[in-house]
């Protein structure tokens, strides 16, 4: 790889719009853009199993209840995470109304704006050389277009407004961390515990988890302790107590001590001790899923192969090496694996990537080779992941799926021009072009949310459940369903809908007068052997063939009422 060139003088394009992102409105201008890419899919996209639709019913729940202590999700506590995201959420429903899955969805786009601007004002914090005034903007570039946080962006969970505080939550330590010797950061030791007690608020330990596994990767660095000299742990204790106590002791009272113990137990050292609902990977799966989950980004990564011990010469590099390692090497070791557990040391990365691209390349042949590895593996996981987007589209887009077919070419020829920007940037490197690629990322990314997954119909046999429904004469009583009990199906039709075996919808027909059961193609048998013993007559009004991605499997729902209504 030469040498990476700011500018090229020959090209007016790259020029115009270099010139546009040293100015101050770029930052918002970009902004602004990224954020309405991911409003589209905001309105387009249904309600997603399982997390998203278990949070956002919770928090539909609590505006319903107007409790704000207990979590709960139909009759059962929700006691997997901390309050703070369900307050997001629940605002925003009772804002904009609770009906509509896209403002349960809003608090996860201004984590996602957040996250962006954060990035701006770190990049502007490290000073970086060689940028020409662009760094800053390039930095939440670089982060807004890893499809793994876009997706998030989209989806009503904690992670794309916990990502937000981490990025907050690190700033603030490393301004500690680089003035340790000139003991005048009183300001930012307080930021970093008003973000550090942030975190927890919205999901526990992993806040805390990134913070404490940076400081112990520095001391090494270091090898010396004297930077918690400087943490003011006194402060934070008081800081983290005044905002999280209040709640974390309310909780307990109401629930007699219940929420807490299932939160620890259940949850986070079920995760820690062994794989959770089937999500076991080796050590390692995370590095290997990297280039996909952070592409197009991920094709600037090689950079970091140019760069040798250099980076360890300024406080900078010391820190976000501590950041990136110290918090990879314990989520490679935890048995539980999910993608978006990667997401807080994406910032560490692409702030890294920035700062290699500020030293000079030392270009020597092994180098050389393992940069182009790098690009080569994240350029195959992109064109992976489009081609794999057609297969989903002609598999899962159902009657009238022209929609989602189409949107799948559209993905596979604006990745073909992505790769053709990006031979070309490799010739000759030059800022702007490699804005334009990671621009260009978004778009993709918005094409495949709104465009191909939105309407892949099969992927969402809740909504088709629910339309399914509304088109009855009569709307029934009472709900019962049998052998798909997910969360989306609850969000759409309400809490009150009975989750069953099938002997008990058999049952409730036979009680309920206008009574509905839905059965899905696997409890159909004793569903009817039921029926017959209590000589009743059911009526299949309506079947839906789906796929359940939270089970990976083909399924067929009977929706079925009394013969006698």
């Amino acid at each position: 790889m030469q040498g990476f060139r700011l500018f090229d003088n020959g090209h007016h394009i790259a020029q115009r719009v270099s010139t546009f992102l040293r100015m101050k409105s770029a930052i918002w201008v970009v902004m602004i853009l990224v954020g309405m890419a991911v409003m589209v899919g905001h309105q387009t996209l249904a309600p997603i199993d399982r997390d998203e639709a278990r949070f956002s019913q919770a928090s539909k729940q609590m505006v319903a209840s107007k409790d704000f202590i207990t979590i709960k999700f139909q009759d059962e506590y929700r006691a997997k995470k901390p309050a703070g995201i369900y307050w997001l959420q629940a605002s925003s429903a009772a804002l904009f109304g609770t009906d509509d899955i896209a403002n349960y969805r809003l608090p996860s786009l201004a984590g996602y704006l957040a996250s962006f601007a954060l990035m701006v004002a770190f990049a502007k914090m490290m000073n970086l050389r060689g940028w020409g005034g662009i760094a800053p903007v390039m930095a939440g570039l670089l982060l807004a277009s890893n499809f793994i946080i876009f997706a998030e962006a989209h989806l009503a969970k904690t992670d794309s407004v916990l990502l937000a505080l981490i990025i907050w939550q690190q700033m603030a330590l490393f301004d500690v961390y680089r003035r340790r010797s000139e003991g005048q950061a009183g300001a930012a030791i307080t930021q970093f515990w008003i973000a550090f007690a942030l975190t927890i608020l919205i999901k526990g330990p992993i806040g805390p988890l990134v913070a404490s596994t940076t400081l112990i990767m520095l001391m090494a660095f270091d090898r010396s302790f004297s930077v918690l000299s400087h943490m003011r742990f006194l402060r934070g204790i008081l800081i983290t107590a005044l905002i999280v106590a209040p709640w974390a002791v309310s909780v307990q009272i109401a629930t007699q001590g219940a929420f807490l113990d299932i939160a620890i137990k259940a949850d986070f050292l079920a995760k820690v001790q062994s794989a959770q609902e089937s999500h076991g990977a080796p050590f390692g799966t995370y590095l290997l899923l990297l280039p996909l989950l952070a592409f197009p980004a991920s094709l600037f990564a090689g950079q970091l192969a140019m760069i040798g011990k250099t980076l360890f010469a300024r406080d900078t590099g010391r820190f976000l090496i501590a950041w990136l390692v110290g918090y990879m090497v314990v989520i490679e070791i935890v048995p539980t694996k999910l993608p978006h557990y990667i997401l807080p040391i994406l910032p560490a990365l692409w702030l890294l990537v920035l700062l290699a691209f500020s030293y000079p390349a030392q270009a020597s042949k092994w180098r050389i080779r393992l940069s182009y590895v790098i690009m080569g593996i994240s350029a195959f996981s992109g064109a992976g992941l489009a081609l794999v987007l057609g297969v989903l589209a002609l598999r899962y887009g159902g009657i009238g799926s022209g929609v989602a077919f189409f949107s799948s070419l559209l993905v596979i020829s604006l990745t073909g021009f992505l790769f053709a920007g990006f031979w070309r940037w490799l010739k000759a490197p030059q800022s702007a072009l490699m804005s334009g690629i990671l621009a260009l990322g978004v778009v993709i990314h918005m094409v495949i949310i709104a465009g191909v997954v939105s309407n892949a119909h099969r992927i969402h046999p809740s909504t088709a459940l629910s339309h399914a429904i509304s088109q009855l004469k009569h709307r029934p009583a009472l709900i019962a369903a049998a052998g798909y009990h997910e969360p989306s199906m609850v969000f759409l039709l309400g809490r009150d809908i009975l989750l069953v075996e099938e002997t008990e919808a058999a049952l409730l027909l036979a009680e309920a007068d206008d009574g509905l059961a839905i059965i899905e193609a696997r409890k159909k048998k004793k569903f009817h052997e039921v029926v017959a013993k209590l000589s009743l007559e059911v009526t299949e009004v309506d079947r839906i063939d789906g796929f359940n991605i939270s089970k990976g499997q083909d399924i067929t729902l009977s929706l079925y009422r009394r013969a006698d209504k």
